[in-house]
């Protein structure tokens, strides 16, 4: 615990929505700013508010360069693995490591008083109050640019910084109301993972307008996700939804360059798995109601919670691998799930083309009774058979089930009779030649039961 970083933040000019968050942090901090990985419920009741403001918060914390995400860090957990995530010591139960930079206190208390003016603005535009105190503030105010932590332009907001009471026109290409554009934080290495743009608020017509118009005509990829939230969507949750379902499948841009027919379908897999990893930690057998406000209802909630990031990030970030809830509920990485579509797929393309390729051998001309053991046959034996029938007796792709056997009138023990015969002499067979020899196995044991052979 920092008590003098907690004080440096409690004595800057930092608005308070941003500050008691900070401070929260840095009491979790060690002296140099590092180490600092409680979970959120425990950050709310140090800065005295609720977890959900402790998720509204911290993004604007991360974008002002005050806070960022460690890449290791020190624990004495026995099983905590040290990175960027640390074990809390129940199991799936990860929080986010973070570092606290105090040498960017002055460019956050820039970036965030800026942004709160903003706020304010906003919402005296909403009253109709356009000449109030932050609408003016803020028009005397140049818009900041967001800095980056550990580059060269880091300081610039605190070079040649100007007092709060010293009027300073906007520049002639900026809008007296322009803020700084929010990049989306995405962690390192999952690049792939791209946003969709916002687009204009969708117009009428735009999309399906009731039930059954979705499933005559619209039923691609977003109604799927909208059915899996909603089984039973209403016509105004057609309209509402579907338009935020579209939303949420542009997070999921992955890119297979040998399947790229297939790629909407790859999203609606990955968001389906999202979906999935949230209904599983919030609505499990010992979930807390502070849990199951979090589980996702709607698209609109879905949606939020992929635009600020909290939902993606802690997914990424999840050990689905050490996980028990996801093993309990099914649940893996949507990338394990799209890579097993992928080899499945690899598999039946090299099956299909062995079998055009391949030469089936004739069967060999029986020679007597001695060709066919019609001894009865144990479980142990049928399995191995079997297996060995799949691997290495079919010429090309084809199957025998029960309605075969009834149609040609013989038994598991013709079948496992002309199984023996096959793995004694290698045979490769097509699906006829397959049928000829059971016939001639039944009819053998016909002929031998009456004695003729």
């Amino acid at each position: 615990m920092s008590r003098k970083l907690a004080t440096q933040i409690k004595d800057s000019a930092i608005p308070g929505k941003w500050k008691r968050i900070a401070e929260a942090y840095a009491a979790f901090a060690n002296n140099d700013g590092t180490n600092i990985y409680p979970t959120r419920e425990n950050l709310g009741k140090k800065a005295g508010c609720g977890k959900d403001t402790v998720y509204r918060q911290t993004p604007d914390l991360l974008a002002c360069g005050l806070l960022s995400r460690a890449q290791s860090h020190t624990c004495r957990v026995q099983n905590c693995n040290k990175g960027a995530t640390h074990f809390t010591g129940v199991w799936g139960h990860y929080t986010v490591v973070y570092d606290l930079h105090i040498e960017e206190l002055q460019n956050a208390e820039t970036y965030l008083l800026a942004k709160y003016r903003e706020v304010c603005a906003a919402k005296c535009r909403q009253v109709g109050a356009a000449n109030c105190d932050a609408t003016q503030a803020l028009k005397e105010t140049p818009a900041p640019a967001s800095p980056s932590l550990g580059t060269s332009d880091s300081s610039a907001l605190t070079s040649g910084r100007k007092k709060e009471s010293e009027q300073v026109p906007p520049p002639a290409d900026q809008t007296p109301l322009a803020l700084p554009e929010k990049k989306s934080q995405t962690p390192d290495g999952f690049d792939g993972l791209k946003p969709e743009p916002k687009t204009q608020e969708r117009q009428a017509g735009d999309g399906p307008q009731t039930f059954q118009e979705m499933i005559d005509g619209y039923f691609d990829e977003a109604a799927y996700i909208l059915m899996e939230i909603n089984p039973q969507p209403t016509d105004a949750m057609v309209r509402d939804q579907y338009p935020a379902c579209k939303r949420i499948l542009g997070f999921f841009m992955t890119e297979f360059d040998e399947i790229t027919k297939e790629v909407v379908r790859h999203q609606r897999i990955a968001a389906s798995a999202v979906l999935r990893y949230n209904w599983a930690h919030r609505d499990h057998k010992y979930a807390t109601r502070d849990d199951k406000k979090l589980k996702i209802r709607s698209a609109q909630q879905y949606l939020r919670a992929m635009e600020t990031g909290n939902l993606l990030n802690d997914y990424l970030l999840h050990d689905f691998d050490q996980c028990e809830i996801c093993k309990a509920a099914g649940v893996k990485h949507y990338d394990a799930v799209i890579n097993n579509i992928i080899e499945k797929r690899k598999r039946k393309e090299k099956q299909e083309a062995e079998a055009r390729t391949a030469k089936p051998s004739p069967p060999k001309p029986l020679a007597g009774s001695q060709e066919f053991n019609l001894s009865p046959v144990s479980n142990e034996e049928a399995a191995g058979l079997a297996a060995w029938f799949k691997e290495h007796g079919k010429a090309g792709l084809w199957s025998f089930g029960k309605e075969d056997s009834l149609r040609l009138g013989v038994s598991p023990t013709h079948v496992a009779a002309v199984l023996r015969h096959m793995q004694q002499n290698t045979l490769l067979v097509t699906k006829e030649q397959f049928e000829e020899l059971l016939k001639e196995c039944s009819e053998q044991k016909t002929l031998a039961a009456y004695d003729v052979l």
